[in-house]
């Protein structure tokens, strides 16, 4: 299908005669954002130029990656039953609410524990589900909370410990204000390392996985959201080398990057509704998230647009992501969304 894809290009979307990369870049990104991709317009590649050269590259390892297929040990249903025991945290909506709804669809055996402030409604009656009040950015609410999960939690069986809990701001720093600033990181990454930390021991002694929900953002130094992609960046490193350290203890560490996805994530970034920027929704990024976590990777894009994009960005220099970021930013003029 990809094949397919970028053989309908249309010259006239690039100047592909162009030779300087910085112009490519930024058009491709422009591109990209902008929500053509889709279309007939797609990235002009000529194997003559050598600005072009990369993009032969990129095709092939998204072609390489759509045609793997899991074996039948690893559909999702599988690696659920697979556990005793899963804690989500913030399932109250988003990505974590369509993560309980595809679990609920499981049949898995494993108890279910949500952390979040606010209890999710409609829970699948087949799940055997349980809510713990607890409020993120209070560090003394997650160690009360990981006390009463080592109690809850069966003493055997593997553990899947999924952080999903997150929230971001858009505008210059520090907006809206630093409170709002330190929270955020609180919740995006002292959250999640510490209740790790304390189900840590748990983990090595009974095997299991750690997911952490980090962003596309994470993978390059990102303008107007930057506190948000700074912490989502802890969350994909600290992912991946927690994974080399823990293999050898039977726990993996996975770090899911979304891109735009359709949550309440607007909403808490000061935004009054949707973009309507695109991106996935929250039930077919959870879905991928969940196969990536079946594969043990240590760190996945969900959506091969944003994989491209996560492609180009990571291998750019980290100035020119970041200038490149802001103008596209500025571009899309998020501030109309603004209260």
């Amino acid at each position: 299908e990809l094949a397919t894809v970028i053989a309908n290009v249309s010259v006239d979307q690039f100047d592909v005669y162009t030779y300087n990369p910085w112009i490519v870049t930024q058009k491709f990104f422009n591109f990209c954002m902008h929500g053509s991709f889709d279309g007939i317009g797609q990235l002009y590649m000529n194997s003559r130029y050598h600005d072009w050269s990369i993009a032969h590259e990129v095709r092939l390892v998204l072609e390489r990656r759509a045609n793997r297929t899991m074996s039948d040990k690893k559909t999702i249903d599988n690696f659920l039953r697979d556990f005793s025991c899963i804690i989500i945290t913030g399932c109250s909506s988003g990505i974590g609410r369509a993560l309980l709804t595809r679990i609920g669809n499981s049949d898995t055996p494993a108890l279910v524990f949500n952390l979040s402030r606010t209890e999710p409604q409609t829970i699948s009656k087949d799940l055997k589900f349980t809510h713990l009040t607890c409020d993120l950015s209070q560090p003394t609410e997650i160690q009360e909370v990981a006390s009463r999960l080592q109690n809850l939690i069966p003493r055997t069986g593997r553990i899947l410990l999924v952080n999903n809990s997150g929230f971001g701001a858009y505008g210059e720093f520090p907006a809206p204000d630093l409170n709002h600033t330190l929270k955020m990181i609180e919740v995006n990454v002292s959250a999640p390392v510490q209740l790790t930390g304390l189900l840590w021991e748990r983990l090595k002694s009974q095997g299991g996985q750690v997911a952490n929900i980090a962003s596309l953002a994470g993978y390059q130094p990102t303008p107007l959201i930057s506190t948000y992609a700074a912490t989502k960046a802890f969350l994909l490193h600290w992912s991946i080398a927690l994974d080399a350290e823990s293999k050898k203890y039977g726990v993996r560490c996975v770090a899911v990057c979304p891109g735009p996805v359709s949550t309440n994530f607007s909403k808490a970034a000061g935004l009054n509704g949707p973009t309507g920027l695109g991106g996935q929704s929250a039930e077919i990024c959870a879905e991928e998230a969940l196969k990536s976590m079946a594969l043990n990777r240590p760190h996945w894009i969900t959506g091969w647009k944003n994989r491209w994009l996560g492609f180009f960005s990571a291998r750019l220099p980290k100035a020119w992501a970041a200038v490149i970021g802001l103008r596209m930013i500025q571009k899309l003029k998020l501030d109309r969304f603004r209260h």
